[in-house]
């Protein structure tokens, strides 16, 4: 079996010290070293195969150079989209996500252990609200804000006010909202629906948020003889739900009633009919970069201010909805 080649072997073989060989493999572009030096180790490493040895790195750093993702089912189509990003871009740097998922609320607790026997250096999550409070890592939060970790998001309000007064603009007074538990969204709405005259009885909570989750929420709404004009989601994921069982009943949108997601994810605009969709003026990898920025900036000094960045929410107006008559 072949031996491992070590940062001795390479200066053996280019004749620099150890110690010039782990300064140019450890930072490149930082180190001291002269452009020719660099580019005799970089093509010596190349040549001999050589692949930093990240566990040993971690026993000697005390570091996982691991960062924990906690996040719900990536069969939610926003998740997995971010799953994808982060994968790409930290495989440009020496960390390695960690990713971990819950399908519903009672997995959550045993999803944090996973993560956290892991010993991981950072976290992001938009559930932050299951984690304990005697962490001594970084941990960002999107989504849901929770003052004791840095937060990078939209702010729920700002989000459930502008789909409101989009609908209320078309004239749609009787609205319903399918969702989840920890949803705040959900909670936005369930506040200003009587601010807007609107009647709260059109919500439904589920535990989980998916396609599945708005198939079953539309069949509640029905259940429950509403007069809904239109339907706002958690998630487009859930909004895709409710225009399966639609389907399914032979109601059409946005005729029988008006349709509105949240995310904005890329598959909303291939759908038929395409849906409304609110999310952040950043696209998915921009909006990741975001967060994983402000992950490093915190893995380098945790003694900074907590971070509060708001992202501005952007409103598209697809096919989904439609002005009553």
């Amino acid at each position: 079996m072949a031996t491992r080649v070590t940062l001795q072997d390479i200066a053996n073989h280019c004749g620099f010290s150890k110690s010039m060989v782990a300064q140019v493999i450890r930072d490149p572009k930082g180190c001291s070293a002269t452009t020719k030096t660099k580019s005799a180790i970089i093509n010596t490493a190349q040549k001999l195969n050589y692949r930093s040895n990240l566990a040993a790195k971690a026993l000697s750093t005390n570091k996982s150079y691991a960062i924990g993702v906690l996040l719900p089912s990536t069969r939610n189509y926003y998740y997995a989209d971010m799953v994808a990003v982060i994968q790409h871009s930290l495989s440009a740097t020496n960390y390695t996500p960690v990713f971990a998922f819950w399908e519903n609320d009672e997995k959550k607790p045993a999803v944090v252990e996973h993560i956290l026997s892991r010993h991981v250096d950072a976290i992001i999550t938009c559930e932050p609200g299951y984690l304990p409070d005697n962490l001594s890592i970084p941990v960002v939060s999107f989504h849901n804000f929770d003052k004791r970790f840095d937060f990078v998001g939209c702010n729920p309000h700002e989000i459930v006010k502008i789909s409101l007064e989009y609908l209320l603009s078309l004239g749609h007074q009787k609205i319903g909202y399918i969702g989840y538990a920890t949803d705040a969204r959900g909670k936005e709405f369930a506040k200003l629906a009587p601010q807007y005259g609107i009647d709260s009885s059109g919500i439904i909570i589920l535990p989980y948020d998916d396609i599945d989750a708005g198939m079953e929420g539309f069949t509640e709404i029905l259940k429950r003889n509403i007069n809904i004009t239109a339907i706002m989601t958690h998630s487009d994921a859930t909004a895709f739900g409710v225009m399966r069982r639609a389907w399914e009943l032979n109601k059409k949108i946005p005729d029988d009633f008006s349709l509105m997601g949240s995310g904005n994810i890329r598959h909303s605009g291939y759908c038929t009919p395409a849906l409304t969709s609110i999310g952040h003026a950043y696209d998915m990898e921009s909006y990741t970069e975001v967060i994983l920025k402000v992950v490093f900036d915190r893995l380098k000094d945790n003694s900074l201010p907590r971070r509060k960045i708001f992202c501005e929410p952007r409103l598209c107006v697809r096919e989904s909805c439609k002005k009553l008559n």
